[in-house]
């Protein structure tokens, strides 16, 4: 017999097998009827149903486009047949060119269709579905525009609006055309012009960001957020630009008040330089202009403005600094938001002024001095003033040799020690008066003095007590420890005179220490890893260099760029030769290795990565270029994200008999300690790791973190290398100093302008926002200095710099470097368990 028609989709399907010798049965399409086949098998109609469901009728060309296909049963004469039945899903429906609409979804040419709506929002040659532009506002404001493009659709006809929420706009942003429509028959795309200015827009630190919002509406209805960025990067103008801080404006900017006083032209011949003023840029926040020689003439006067009184004077105490604020402005008055020169943009570093320079002018002799000024934050430098004499004063300000504004200040004495102008402006005591350390104090009974001046009272006749030899020798005796006291007295004086230069100077050189290491004097070099697998050696800076086998960046802008696309590995290893880092290739496979395993734990493609090297990252056969490269080892940190110490266990193999070197030997050398101390200063010991016989991290070593930041206590193959590394040191605790007050009290709020952690600090950052590399060079005819395990250790117990108290000690003489050691004292700066 043969298989029965399948029963009812409900039910239990039943099936009948014909009979034996030939007979036939019929299947039962109901559940309730009974099998009247001969010898039926259920089991052979539960297999006959599984293939049906299994293999269906739908396949790819059964319904037309854009329809869905299901399988339905229906009973024919009594028996349950299947077929294929199209529909069109929501939101799709027939097609109105169809005969008729339940013939659409089985019709290869007419189908459903689907609803008109906008799909996508792109804006041609970008990347990214958002829009960034960036101007400069030099001597005129620029604007530019952008193109968005509105994609349609759908197979349906249908017409369509579109329109932009321009309510809340900005001033800086416009949008043309706001709205439109388009037809049935229309393009299935609509095009906008967004267009930005800086008239108006003051420079940030961040971008102006707005979201664009846009609706577009047919027979279904979408919403469209397009992200604008606007960044702006201005010039400063001399003419805005203003003594004291800026005021807010209702825009929530900060701009310029009016001044009392306007420039006047510069005498004929004038080049627009001030005497004695270096045409060099400097960093920002630093004054780059030298003292003007004796007699130079102040910067162009400044006249007062019809019909406005002159500003009251500003009362300074003779020798006593006082701080004055002055803000830097654009063209419009409004406050920038960099330092000099400009950082931001090259294009307005290349037209911008250089410097501000402030003058200090003795109204009564014409004469000048330069004062010192820092850059505060926002456009805003702090000017520290101290008027050497009694009188009236004019502070002037210039920019690039265009005077700014004025201030007139009157100098007096100090009122609390009784002095009085002298003749020669200066201050000191009223007659019948002698300066001690309390102020001036009246002549005692036996001393006058006729003059006020700053000398001592002197005696008056002395009469003759006794003229007995008794007398005389008693009063020889008086007389001689008079003068004994007297000579004391004033060696004191100038002791006290000596320690208060010396702790100016002290102060002076910490702040040029902490300014000097966040300066990139030489370009950051990195290594590919896999240039370094394929060389097979170390090779030295020169031979990188010449078979372009380095990445080079030359500016902080590029290392931050660099830093923000490729991870950066700090390495530092002890040398096994005093030539070659690495005679027998030892360190070179342990150094691959340990990379593979920091990519693999710290998910890094290995093609990504790049080396910082000493060997291939510092020259090695020019000095003064070595040492700039040194000075930037506080930067180079800041741009790696991890620190690696490769130390296994190899054979120094210029010393006799040759020493064994290993994680123990790295640790005291002075060079190594300068490296982990640079990374350590900026980022921590979060990604600092070391390599003996396998990769692990550095932060639970709370010794060998100790140890790292006591450079001066290591050894150094050539002792005067200690007197260059002073101020990098210096540097270094400074800015450990600077991260562990942000960290306590900046914890919660926004990080300021600094590196950041795990990206590189220098922002790529935190610049805002991450400090490595020491050098160790050494050349034939020149002082060896490297990091090899050979040579004697360095006891600076004598030496400058004790970093324990945070001074510079100079010994009898201000800043006496002696043999240049810096002695850093046992425990000194003990960050713990790796707080920066």
């Amino acid at each position: 017999g043969g298989v029965g028609a399948v029963g009812g989709e409900n039910g239990l399907e039943r099936g009948g097998g014909g009979g034996g010798g030939g007979g036939s049965g019929a299947g039962a399409s109901d559940a309730n009827e009974t099998d009247v086949g001969g010898a039926g098998s259920n089991k052979a109609l539960a297999a006959a149903w599984g293939q049906v469901r299994a293999g269906g009728v739908c396949n790819a060309d059964t319904c037309a486009w854009d329809a869905t296909c299901r399988s339905d049963f229906v009973a024919v004469k009594g028996a349950a047949m299947v077929t294929a039945r199209c529909e069109c899903p929501l939101p799709n429906r027939p097609s109105p060119n169809a005969t008729h609409p339940s013939v659409a979804p089985y019709d290869h040419a007419t189908g459903c269709v689907t609803p008109r709506q906008g799909v996508m929002i792109s804006v041609p040659q970008a990347i990214a579905e958002n829009i960034v532009l960036e101007l400069s506002k030099t001597s005129h404001n620029t604007e530019a525009n952008r193109t968005l493009v509105l994609h349609m659709g759908g197979t349906d006809l249908a017409g369509a609006s579109w329109a932009v929420d321009d309510s809340s706009l900005p001033h800086w942003l416009r949008v043309s055309p706001s709205s439109g429509t388009l037809s049935p028959f229309a393009d299935q795309a609509a095009i906008l012009t967004v267009t930005t200015s800086t008239v108006g827009v003051a420079e940030a630190r961040e971008p102006y960001v707005y979201g664009l919002n846009l609706t577009v509406k047919s027979q279904a209805t979408r919403f469209f957020r397009v992200p604008v960025l606007l960044i702006v990067a201005v010039t400063t103008s001399a003419f805005t630009s203003q003594w004291g801080e800026a005021t807010r404006t209702a825009t929530a900017d900060f701009a310029c008040a009016s001044r009392h006083t306007l420039p006047v032209a510069p005498a004929a011949g004038d080049n627009t330089l001030l005497p004695g003023r270096s045409k060099t840029k400097s960093l920002p926040g630093q004054n780059r202009t030298q003292p003007s020689p004796a007699g130079a003439p102040p910067p162009a006067a400044l006249a007062p403005r019809a019909g406005v009184p002159p500003s009251p004077p500003v009362s300074v105490v003779v020798g006593v600094p006082v701080e004055f604020t002055f803000t830097a402005c654009d063209e419009e008055g409004l406050r920038v938001a960099h330092s000099l020169p400009s950082l931001r943009s090259e294009a307005v570093d290349a037209v911008g002024p250089s410097a501000f320079a402030v003058h200090l002018v003795d109204e009564e002799t014409g004469s000048s001095q330069q004062m010192f000024y820092t850059y505060a934050s926002l456009g805003r430098y702090i000017a520290t003033v101290v008027s050497p004499t009694v009188g009236a004063f004019s502070l002037r300000l210039s920019l690039d040799g265009v005077p700014v504004q004025s201030l007139n200040l009157s100098s007096a004495c100090p009122s609390q020690t009784a002095l009085v102008p002298l003749r020669d402006r200066t201050c000191g005591c009223d007659a019948w008066h002698e300066p001690t350390d309390y102020g001036c104090t009246r002549c005692p009974i036996g001393l006058h003095k006729a003059l006020p001046g700053n000398e001592a009272c002197l005696p008056e006749t002395w009469p003759i007590f006794v003229s007995s030899a008794g007398g005389a020798l008693g009063l020889v005796a008086l007389i001689t420890l008079g003068t004994f006291a007297r000579r004391i007295y004033l060696r004191h004086l100038v002791a006290m005179a000596a320690a208060t230069r010396e702790a100016i100077e002290k102060q002076r050189r910490i702040k040029q220490a902490v300014l000097g290491v966040t300066q990139l004097r030489f370009p950051l070099s990195v290594m590919p890893l896999s240039t370094i697998r394929k060389q097979g050696r170390f090779v030295p800076y020169e031979e990188a260099r010449d078979a372009g086998t380095l990445r080079v960046c030359d500016t902080i802008e590029s290392a931050v760029a660099f830093a923000a696309e490729y991870p950066l590995l700090f390495v530092s290893h002890q040398w096994l030769s005093r030539y070659d880092p690495d005679p027998n290739t030892e360190h070179l496979p342990v150094l691959i290795r340990a990379a593979d395993d920091l990519c693999r734990e710290r998910g890094i493609d290995p093609d990504r990565l790049h080396i910082w090297l000493d060997y291939h990252s510092i020259p090695q056969r020019n000095e003064s270029t070595k040492w700039l490269a040194i000075g930037s080892i506080a930067l180079y940190a800041a741009c790696s994200h991890y620190f690696l110490i490769c130390a296994p266990e190899a054979w120094h193999v210029d010393t006799v008999p040759p020493t064994l070197c290993d994680a123990q030997t790295y640790l005291r050398r002075g060079w190594c300690r300068l490296e982990q101390w640079a990374f350590l200063a900026v980022n921590g010991t979060g990604n600092m790791y070391v390599f003996e016989r396998f990769l692990s991290p550095i932060a639970a070593r709370r010794r060998w973190v100790e140890e790292s930041v006591n450079v001066f206590q290591g050894d150094f193959t050539c002792e005067s290398d200690k007197q260059h590394l002073v101020d990098v040191v210096l540097g270094l605790y400074g800015l450990a100093v600077v991260s562990a007050i942000e960290a306590k009290y900046c914890g919660s709020a926004a990080t300021i302008e600094t590196l950041p952690p795990s990206a590189p600090p220098l922002s790529p950052a935190r610049l805002p926002p991450r400090l490595p590399g020491a050098p160790h060079l050494s050349q034939h005819n020149s002082p060896q200095r490297q990091r090899s395990g050979g040579g004697s250790s360095a006891n600076s117990d004598s030496g400058v710099a004790n970093s324990g108290a945070g001074v510079i000690n100079s010994g009898s003489g201000a800043a006496n470097l002696g043999a240049g050691v810096a002695n850093s004292g046992p425990g000194v700066a003990n960050l713990g368990a790796g707080v920066a």
